[in-house]
């Protein structure tokens, strides 16, 4: 009713000609039929208002509608702002990663270039040990030879000996048979 009060007030201020409400109920008490302008003023008032209820009850629906809307969108803006900081938090822990997989690919080139150090070291102690079996192996061939070569030496010592010691009596006899001969 306020609406269709003020409404009334513009119609008043808009049309010098407008008749309001009043003066046409006034009219059908007294039976009397009222003017023609009237009665297309009050049709065009009546259709007026009509309008307006259709638009104010739209207009309330449409205001919960917005009211609907804009808390949803509370809602969103507040759910957007918790995945801003999962993002940001996610983020963190990607560029600690990040940072993670740069040290480890700094340790895993290190480990690879010591890997090729040991792997010199461990060709070179091959090497190494070849050379070492091969020199055993001579060694023991040496020793080996000198070995038979110290039998031999004994052999022959022992040959040689028993020649000296043969000439040793040999010469013994001779002496004695001189010093025999000699006394």
């Amino acid at each position: 009713m306020e609406i269709k009060a003020r409404i009334g007030e513009l119609f008043n201020l808009a049309d010098p000609n407008y008749v309001g409400l009043n003066t046409i109920e006034h009219a059908f008490k007294l039976a009397r039929p009222p003017p023609k302008d009237l009665m297309k003023t009050a049709k065009y008032r009546k259709r007026c208002f009509d309008q307006i209820e259709g638009i104010t009850a739209t207009n309330k629906e449409l205001a919960s509608e917005v009211e609907r809307l804009r808390r949803q969108l509370e809602a969103a803006d507040q759910e957007r702002t918790k995945r801003e900081a999962q993002n940001q938090n996610l983020v963190g822990q990607l560029n600690n990663k990040e940072l993670e997989k740069t040290s480890l690919e700094a340790e895993v080139t290190r480990l690879q270039g010591e890997n090729s150090r040991v792997t010199a070291e461990c060709g070179r102690l091959k090497e190494d040990n070849k050379k070492l079996a091969r020199s055993q192996s001579e060694l023991q061939d040496h020793t080996a030879k000198m070995k038979d070569d110290l039998k031999i030496l004994k052999v022959n010592a022992k040959r040689h000996l028993e020649l000296l010691e043969k000439r040793i009596d040999l010469l013994i006899n001779y002496l004695e048979t001189i010093r025999d001969a000699l006394r």
